[in-house]
């Protein structure tokens, strides 16, 4: 009985859909034509078996870019040491030669976590152009709000939400288990947000106006991970440009959706 109150306390249609709608609009009708899909709850489970996919093949990845990468990373701190060495000298090479080891090893790892971040990063923001960008709603904002909350979501629509939340969910899977970063608890809850804030507005059908947010998150990502990438490779100037314009790219369509969603 508790549970119950709980339950329909917290998906209050007064706090989740529109003044006047209930849950019941977001179900299809004998009026809608056939082949129409609504946001059903029982759609998310289609992002279990995505996010699987995401952590069979991250793995395989990491280990073939690990291969490539590794000679150009220990091949950047490589140095040449004397041939006369005392007893004290070699004791002391040995301990920083075994510290240099380990750093490299971290560098390796979090080179190719964030390859694999980068790579998938941009085929999303590839797959969320093509599909936002033939939808009406993204040229005439004020047609996300139309219908609400009884509208229709397009497959590809579909697909970048479900895609989108898996990945996040197989990222959130692995998030402890990959190299410390000092943004890693950051992370970890922007992950959680990001998966809540899907989940909700697939829900309650805010997915036309999601897709749009997705997307103006996923310009960023991309240049974030290329960013990180030059700068273990020592490509301070090309970091720092990345950087930059990832900024740019960022809050400028950013400020511009403020102004009209």
């Amino acid at each position: 009985m508790l549970m119950f109150t709980i339950f329909n306390w917290f998906w209050n249609e007064e706090f989740w859909l529109p003044p006047g709608k209930v849950w019941k609009d977001l179900e299809t009708n004998s009026d809608d034509p056939e082949g129409t899909y609504f946001p059903k709850s029982v759609h998310l489970l289609y992002s279990l078996p995505v996010a699987f996919i995401f952590l069979s093949v991250k793995p395989i990845f990491r280990n073939y870019v690990g291969k490539i990468v590794a000679p150009v990373i220990n091949g950047n701190n490589k140095k040449k040491s004397g041939s006369k060495q005392t007893n004290g000298y070699v004791e002391k090479r040995t301990s920083f030669k075994e510290s240099t080891l380990l750093k490299r090893k971290r560098k390796l790892q979090k080179f190719t976590e964030s390859s694999w971040r980068c790579l998938v990063y941009s085929i999303l923001f590839m797959y969320g152009c093509w599909a936002t960008l033939r939808q009406d709603f993204a040229y005439d904002v004020s047609k996300c709000w139309k219908g609400m909350p009884h509208t229709s979501v397009a497959l590809p629509i579909f697909w970048y939400y479900i895609i989108e939340l898996g990945f996040y969910l197989a990222e959130l899977q692995t998030h402890f288990s990959e190299t410390w970063r000092k943004d890693t608890p950051v992370m970890f809850v922007h992950h959680i947000v990001t998966i809540a804030l899907i989940t909700f507005s697939w829900v309650c059908n805010y997915v036309a106006i999601g897709s749009l947010i997705l997307l103006i998150h996923d310009v960023m990502d991309p240049l974030l991970e290329g960013a990180k990438l030059a700068s273990y490779l020592r490509e301070e100037f090309l970091s720092t440009t990345l950087f930059a314009l990832m900024s740019i790219v960022f809050y400028f369509p950013a400020f511009i959706s403020i102004r009209f969603i």
